[in-house]
């Protein structure tokens, strides 16, 4: 093998190589990572929920969550503060698109933080009815909760966001994203 015909193998290999890593780096699943949690309910890894998809009606992909009589909490994501960051969390903030099947569907968006062993510490809620004024058609809601009040962020403590249904009418819930802010 002559010097250029290595030098071209090389360039070849390095080419390949870039493409495979640009490739990788560039790849758009939503992952969960970092300061940010995504869920719309085709990939549920880091979540926890029963198993209550369903095909309609659905904001995007193929299934959305439905909350009921039977499912009255939605998916929720649990995770203890020290594996979000080992940096003081100041606030949690939350969206979803949610769609109610009538006006009388009553339910919260639910931020809790506790110690484990049942020892709570914060727990605040918005009334989802309070966020969505038009029932049969989706909806993005959003809202955010300060996490100073108690020590609330102390590393060792649980922090939970989930939907509850309270009215056991049908609430739909798809593409939640939570995010904490340093």
């Amino acid at each position: 093998m002559t010097v250029s015909s290595m030098k071209k193998n090389y360039h070849k290999m390095f080419v390949v190589a870039s493409i495979l890593l640009v490739c990788a780096s560039c790849n758009h699943s939503t992952k969960q990572k970092g300061l940010v949690y995504f869920n719309d309910f085709e990939s549920c890894k880091g979540w926890t929920l029963g198993v209550n998809l369903c095909r309609l009606p659905v904001y995007s992909g193929v299934f959305a969550y439905k909350m009921d009589s039977v499912h009255a909490f939605g998916p929720t994501l649990r995770l203890k503060f020290d594996d979000i960051s080992p940096l003081p969390i100041r606030k949690v903030k939350y969206s979803m698109q949610v769609f109610l099947k009538n006006q009388n569907s009553q339910g919260k968006i639910v931020v809790a933080v506790d110690a484990g062993e049942k020892k709570n510490i914060l727990w605040e809620a918005k009334h989802i009815q309070d966020l969505v004024k038009k029932a049969g058609q989706w909806v993005e809601i959003s809202g955010e909760c300060n996490l100073y009040k108690n020590d609330a962020n102390a590393l060792g403590n649980f922090v939970s966001v989930y939907p509850w249904n309270i009215s056991k009418e049908d609430i739909f819930i798809d593409d939640m994203r939570i995010e904490f802010v340093l």
